[in-house]
């Protein structure tokens, strides 16, 4: 799987990369090896956002989440995808 994180107006962190590395690890069950994933973590006054585009096997998903901590956007994207995908192997 390619993953690529992109950071907007916020400075990156290796503890950022890691935690949602380790987060699309658990999503990999569900996709195949191949997927693309690129993930945007971005800061917008107090909210912060985090935009993920998942591309696999021709088909495209997108989740977006925003809170006041960064961290807890991870899970709800992540849950946001885990839906799309069972919905769409449905």
């Amino acid at each position: 799987m390619n993953l690529n994180i992109s950071f907007r107006q916020m400075d990156p962190t290796e503890a950022i990369k890691d935690t949602i590395a380790k987060k699309v690890d658990n999503l990999q069950k569900l996709i195949p090896g191949d997927s693309k994933i690129d993930w945007t973590c971005s800061l917008d006054g107090k909210s912060q956002r985090s935009d993920v585009f998942l591309h696999m096997h021709g088909d495209q998903f997108h989740a977006r989440a925003e809170d006041e901590s960064l961290y807890k956007t991870f899970d709800l994207a992540i849950n946001k995808l885990e839906s799309q995908i069972k919905k769409r192997k449905a």
